[in-house]
């Protein structure tokens, strides 16, 4: 073979080689991104499922669940056993009594009725730490808590004094997410 044989070979070789190179360089980096657009998918789905987990766990507490129930049955209220054997019907109405700022005397209903909230905030507490760290996003923790974030506009002032007064601000933060709250004075 002669010497221009030899170097068309060698230029077509090269010529192969560097289309070789880009093309599994092409194909790595697209394996890469499709790679990273998977566990962005998962990360994703982690969230929303460890919203849903921290959802249901305040809807499973006792305590936060009947505060959430105070708000939900509204002036019908409802029986609550504020103590073993000890019974009583507990409306919307009692709930301001229960959290004014005065700490003046303070029946077995109001320490129960405040129990139930400081419950409530605990928990949305948490959810607002999870947001502010980016671990959850707020769509998948508004619900049901915008029903009742309404439910609580009726007599926002009482609640934010309230969550101001006893340190849960992450939880009075949680409820300025709804453009509602923030457009509404209390009646």
């Amino acid at each position: 073979m002669n010497k221009l044989w030899k170097d068309r070979i060698e230029v077509v070789t090269w010529i192969f080689g560097v289309i070789g190179v880009l093309v599994a360089a092409s194909i790595g980096i697209m394996q890469m991104r499709e790679t990273r657009l998977q566990r962005a998918e998962e990360l994703r789905w982690k969230q929303a499922n460890l919203g849903r987990e921290l959802v249901e766990k305040m809807l499973d507490a006792d305590d936060a669940a009947s505060a959430l129930q105070m708000l939900d049955w509204g002036d019908q209220g409802h029986e609550y056993e504020i103590k073993k054997g000890q019974k009583v019907k507990i409306d919307i109405g009692d709930v301001p009594h229960a959290l004014r700022l005065d700490e003046s005397h303070k029946s077995d209903k109001d320490v129960y009725i405040r129990e139930c909230f400081d419950a409530l905030f605990f928990h949305v507490n948490q959810l607002e730490r999870s947001l502010r760290t980016n671990v959850l996003r707020f769509e998948d923790v508004q619900f049901p808590l915008n029903y009742y974030a309404e439910k609580m506009l009726g007599r926002k002032e009482v609640f934010e004094e309230y969550m101001k007064k006893f340190g849960d601000k992450e939880a009075l933060a949680f409820f300025q997410r709804y453009e509602k709250w923030n457009r509404t004075t209390s009646n």
